[in-house]
């Protein structure tokens, strides 16, 4: 594996945080974790908590190689924490989007290989709506959102659409892409999942309606 910066995108629920546990744990490469204003969600969270004034200075200094303000949260990643990884000669794994992946190959900081993660729009939702966290609005305002990034598939950015639907699957396609093997993008119709994904919405919100 050379020391090469991977980036992983993809709707809220698509399972990057656990595809990249899975890839950690069966190769050496290492997520630089990110800094983040939001309180973390539990002991396993692995992100680093900052204050809001301690997170503004990191990014006008240039601490961070990419940044984001998200529904009165700050994310980040640290340029140390990267460069850490990388002076180790083990590629680094960020969790951003494609906002974040801009940045970090605007950065400079090494070669950036890029990946967009995609699931069936049920698959999606059953995720969202699983999560111990968030509110049904907060929940509903981010299956929304998928509608719009499932775009960045078309946008010409990612080197690789990984479907995780099956967790083995995925995994096994992540490595080989660490492992500099010439795996295939998976094919995805953006259509079908927009208009399964908007109905499942639309169901969701004349229930939370009722409430």
């Amino acid at each position: 594996m050379k020391p090469t910066i991977y980036t992983l995108t993809g709707p809220s629920g698509v399972g990057k945080s656990t595809l990249i546990s899975q890839a950690e744990a069966r190769s050496a490469a290492r997520q630089a974790c990110s800094v983040t204003t939001r309180a973390l969600r539990d002991a396993d969270d692995r992100r680093i908590p900052v204050t809001m004034d301690t997170f503004l200075e990191m990014e006008q200094s240039g601490q961070l190689i990419e940044s984001i303000f998200y529904d009165g949260n700050a994310y980040g990643i640290s340029r140390s924490v990267v460069l850490r990884i990388l002076e180790e000669g083990l590629p680094a794994l960020l969790d951003c989007n494609e906002s974040g992946v801009k940045q970090t190959i605007a950065s400079g900081v090494a070669p950036v290989t890029t990946i967009f993660l995609v699931a069936d729009a049920q698959t999606l939702y059953e995720r969202q709506m699983s999560r111990g966290a968030g509110t049904l609005s907060s929940r509903i305002r981010r299956l929304k959102q998928a509608l719009e990034e499932i775009d960045g598939i078309d946008s010409g950015l990612y080197h690789h659409v990984i479907r995780n639907d099956s967790l083995p699957d995925a995994t096994a396609k992540l490595l080989g892409i660490l492992n500099g093997e010439p795996v295939p993008s998976d094919p995805f119709d953006v259509d079908r999942f927009k208009r399964e994904l908007g109905t499942l919405i639309d169901t969701l919100e004349a229930s939370a309606a009722h409430l």
